[in-house]
């Protein structure tokens, strides 16, 4: 089973070559961290909205769990937050720190966000994943190795 992180571009208008590829170190540590808990991360990069949508849409398949969400410059796309809807994938939406819109924050309708994270990149994937990750083993009656007792 595995967790999917997309990530959008960081401009408007798919300007994705502007976009920096996430550290080889957190990547790395997500990998570290998935594993431990039985599961796989997938991390893909897109660089539209319409990219965006389509990645939503083609994680509806059995091997997927759970997707973390860097919507980057497609933040106010309300079609990704539709596509999300229909896709009934939990997910862990992830924000910079500087995005203080409420209205972005609390989109209504939406019962498959298991939380919003804000931060700087690699802490808020790292947390992110740990919520997701937590969350999964939470629903199939799991305990988390980290949470065992040496």
């Amino acid at each position: 089973m595995s967790i999917v992180l997309l990530r959008g571009p960081k401009r408007p208008n798919g300007m994705y070559r502007d976009q920096c590829e996430i550290d080889r170190l957190l990547l790395v540590q997500l990998i570290i961290r998935a594993r431990r808990a039985g599961r796989r991360i997938a991390v893909r990069n897109l660089a539209s909205d319409k990219a965006m949508i389509a990645a939503i849409e083609e994680q509806q398949v059995p091997q997927v769990e759970a997707i973390l969400l860097d919507t980057g410059a497609c933040v106010r796309d309300r079609r990704i937050l539709q596509a999300l809807q229909a896709c009934r994938l939990p997910y862990v939406e992830i924000r910079p720190s500087h995005l203080t819109d409420a209205r972005l924050c609390e989109p209504e309708g939406i019962e498959n966000r298991i939380a919003l994270v804000r931060g700087v990149q690699s802490q808020a994937y790292v947390l992110a994943l740990s919520i997701a990750l937590e969350h999964l083993t939470r629903d199939a009656g799991l305990v988390p190795r980290d949470a065992m007792a040496s």
